[in-house]
């Protein structure tokens, strides 16, 4: 059950009363809310929580530690895709000359990039609202701009002229770092990250790729971070302003297990 709580409004808090009931016992208290939690979220998806040898109190913990997780990682998640998307529009409308390059025929013709294309114009109303370019950049999806930055382009667009358009899109990245494919790796493995974050699947292990070793939380938001920077050292100073992820990935696990045996008084 849930009750208003004392914050902002909408804040709502679990109601200890619901759980203690004269007599419980701690064990029956924990018992009662993990079937309710079972029941609305399914014990498939609750049960990935569970750590080796854990409880049912240590399941619930890791799936409210997994929802702090992935909040505290929107501020770096938006701001990568956000950057990633403006620095390759801003590159390519200076190379083909126009802000509505995406209607030229190198990308037209591709198919899956012609069908995001057609799909996002669509959602703006379709071609005959005639959607300014900022907007059709906005509505597309992370995938398009990683596709444009895959090998598929590498030798129409990233590799000419000493990569020239590669400098002009990411402009801070440096050294061994500086190859089209390993900035390709680099975002397109953050967007698989992002679409784990956004589809409520586990964080609290970390993430892993098929056939590639684990790669932890930390490292990953590290690995966002810098790709924020290469670029816009701003947007990356301003990120770094308001990013509280690391202190949530430090502390998070303990404010739960608090909160929550305060909250059912065990």
């Amino acid at each position: 059950m849930l009750a208003q709580g004392d914050g902002y409004p909408g804040d709502y808090t679990l109601s200890v009363a619901h759980y203690v009931l004269s007599g419980d016992s701690g064990f029956e208290v924990v018992a009662q809310y993990i079937a309710e939690l079972t029941r609305e979220v399914s014990h498939p998806r609750l049960a990935k929580y569970r750590p080796a040898g854990g409880t049912d109190l240590d399941m619930a913990i890791n799936y409210l530690w997994n929802m702090m997780l992935a909040e505290a990682l929107h501020p770096s998640l938006s701001a990568l895709e956000i950057g990633l998307r403006n620095g390759i529009h801003n590159a390519l409308t200076l190379h083909y000359g126009t802000d509505l390059w995406f209607y030229q025929h190198d990308f037209v013709t591709n198919r899956n990039l012609g069908q995001e294309l057609h799909r996002a114009v669509g959602r703006l109303g379709g071609p005959a609202r005639q959607p300014l370019a900022g907007r059709i950049v906005a509505e597309l999806h992370f995938f398009y701009w990683t596709t444009v930055i895959s090998r598929d382009y590498h030798n129409l667009l990233w590799h000419p002229n000493r990569a020239l358009l590669l400098k002009q899109a990411f402009p801070n990245v440096t050294g061994a770092q500086f190859r089209r494919d390993l900035i390709h790796q680099r975002y397109n493995t953050i967007r698989i990250f992002r679409n784990r974050v956004m589809h409520n699947e586990p964080l609290v292990y970390g993430f892993t790729l098929p056939g590639q070793p684990n790669i932890s939380l930390d490292i990953m938001h590290r690995n966002i971070v810098e790709a924020v920077g290469w670029v816009s050292p701003q947007l990356q100073a301003s990120l770094l302003l308001i990013d509280r992820f690391p202190h949530v990935l430090a502390t998070g696990q303990r404010t739960v297990k608090s909160a929550l045996r305060d909250h059912l008084r065990v």
